[in-house]
């Protein structure tokens, strides 16, 4: 069975330049094209996609919308977004270009790619391809990441808040943009910059988008988006040196025994928030 290539685009003929582009690769994958992001959701839940395509301004559900449901409902499925805005995106791939290799690997190492228009579509066709083609590797869980909504609300310029929660609907966050701006964000009592840091580090969590008035949000974000997730990286990277060490350092004092291998795991759905990855490893420090 051909893998199967789902389109939402509200503009009849950048749908069909796209899906005619698409369909000269008839022999390896299959184009189905919708209008909306309700559209698309319905297709998603009517057939298996391999990858989705989808502009970001649409009519009823709009492309961070409709991104926010394949994050929640079908997490490994890789996606590409198209936006019109390509000054924040042109800034971050500038900055990105400059860390260092793993970093970099680390921020791209998820399914979502970005498309400014206007674009060619001879690479978009290629990178469909590739992403195609990609193995997700065992033991990994590849999705849409929440630094990719916070990169895709900046170059939307939108003004909104996207919740961040569990499967269980306990809310772990909130980030606060206006015009593209990350101004604020809360997480249980912190506020500003380091509630945003501990909610960019969250991987298994779902998104939900609000429309807010700009008399609604306070600033107390006063550096770049890039800064946050980066320090959010860093702290996860360092979080999974310290696990590592703490694993290795208990099956030595356990004589390998790895009956309670169970309760070291520490990047649980349930147990994503720092401070209690923290106060985990701590813990089995004192063992």
């Amino acid at each position: 069975m051909l893998p199967k290539v789902l389109i939402a685009e509200d503009d009849v003929i950048g749908l069909e330049v796209i899906r005619d582009v698409l369909e000269l690769n008839k022999g390896q994958l299959e184009v189905i094209c919708t209008c909306n992001g309700r559209e698309a959701i319905a297709e998603l839940k009517r057939q298996t996609i391999s990858l989705l395509i989808t502009d970001i301004k649409m009519p009823e559900i709009d492309g961070l919308e409709l991104l926010a449901f394949v994050r929640g409902h079908y997490p490994k499925l890789p996606c590409i977004a198209i936006t019109a805005y390509a000054k924040n995106l042109s800034d971050f791939e500038t900055i990105v270009d400059t860390l260092h290799p793993d970093i970099m690997t680390m921020i791209k190492n998820d399914s979502l790619r970005f498309f400014s228009k206007p674009f060619s579509i001879d690479i978009l066709s290629q990178t469909v391809l590739k992403m195609l083609a990609e193995p997700v590797p065992d033991g990994t869980v590849q999705g849409i990441t929440i630094a990719s909504f916070i990169q895709l609300v900046e170059l939307e310029q939108k003004t909104c808040m996207i919740e961040v929660y569990t499967p269980s609907n306990n809310e772990l966050g909130s980030l606060f943009f206006k015009d593209g701006v990350l101004f604020d964000a809360a997480c249980g009592t912190i506020r500003g910059e380091e509630a945003a840091i501990r909610i960019i580090a969250i991987d298994n969590a779902l998104i939900r988008f609000k429309k807010i008035s700009h008399r609604q949000i306070e600033k107390r974000i006063n550096v770049e988006s890039i800064s946050l997730i980066l320090e959010a990286i860093r702290r996860k990277d360092e979080l999974n040196d310290i696990s590592h060490n703490v694993l290795a350092d208990f099956n030595r004092i356990d004589g390998g025994n790895r009956n309670h291998s169970d309760d070291l795991s520490i990047f649980e759905s349930d147990a994503n928030h720092l401070d209690k990855l923290l106060s985990k490893i701590k813990k089995k420090r004192r063992l």
